[in-house]
C-alpha cells in the first residue's frame, strides 16, 4: 500500500503533476511541471480535477489514488475532467501517463 506522501511523490514524478493539499480545495492543480505529460494534456494550476475516468473525485487524496490505479499501474491514459477557474464549465483532457525522464 503507497502511504499517502508517495501519492503525491509519484504524480510528481510520473506525470509531472503537483495537486494543492489544502483542505477545502478539491483536487485543485498546484502546478505542471512545463514540458510534462500534465502540462501537455492541458492541465494547469487553479484548475479542479473532478473526475477520473468518470468517477467523481472531492480532494487530491481521491484524485492521486485513482490516477496512480487506473492509469500508471495499468498502463493505460486516463481521462480527467477538470473545472477552469472562471467557468462552469468541465473541460475534459486526456492525461497521458507515461514516465517523465
Amino acid at each position: 500500500e503507497i502511504i499517502q506522501g508517495q501519492y503525491f511523490s509519484t504524480l510528481r514524478s510520473e506525470f509531472g503533476l503537483v495537486l494543492s493539499t489544502e483542505p477545502g480545495q478539491g483536487a485543485q492543480v498546484a502546478f505542471a511541471i512545463p514540458g510534462s505529460s500534465a502540462a501537455a494534456a492541458g492541465l494547469a494550476a487553479g484548475q479542479t480535477i473532478v473526475s477520473v475516468n468518470g468517477a467523481s473525485v472531492s480532494n487530491s487524496i481521491e484524485a492521486a489514488q485513482k490516477l496512480i490505479s487506473e492509469g500508471l499501474l495499468t498502463g493505460r491514459t486516463v481521462r480527467v475532467e477538470v473545472l477552469i477557474p472562471g467557468t462552469d464549465d468541465k473541460t475534459p483532457r486526456e492525461l497521458e501517463l507515461k514516465s517523465e525522464p
